[in-house]
């Protein structure tokens, strides 16, 4: 892996962890970005309630942690996913979930199915 590879890789590294830490006293630039935008915009839209404010800022810092992740995994040498664009490894791991998923339900038809029949 080349040098500024690996250097972009710690970055996103120290990013999830300072996204991963959103709640506390003491937030990384990321994070503190991140509430900023948040305050602001709770500002500017007062009619929000905190929970639906939480939820989006929940789901917000896991997309964020999601794309760092793809990042990482396309520095990785000699893996299927390196060099790849962060939607392709996204849309990657989302079907090979949704693989999963299927399977699992299929195989708990299959099972209550076969209980059924007893």
């Amino acid at each position: 892996m080349c040098d500024k590879c690996e250097q972009r890789r710690d970055e996103m590294w120290t990013e999830i962890r300072d996204l991963m830490n959103y709640n506390r006293r003491a937030r990384g630039p990321l994070a503190e970005m991140l509430h900023e935008g948040i305050e602001s915009f709770c500002e500017e839209h007062p009619n929000y309630t905190e929970e639906q404010i939480a939820a989006a800022a929940d789901g917000l810092r896991a997309q964020f942690i999601a794309i760092r992740c793809a990042f990482i995994a396309r520095s990785c040498p000699e893996t299927d996913f390196h060099g790849a664009p962060p939607s392709i490894i996204l849309g990657a791991w989302a079907g090979e979930a949704m693989r999963y998923e299927t399977s699992q339900s299929f195989a708990h038809q299959l099972i209550a199915r076969l209980f059924e029949e007893d």
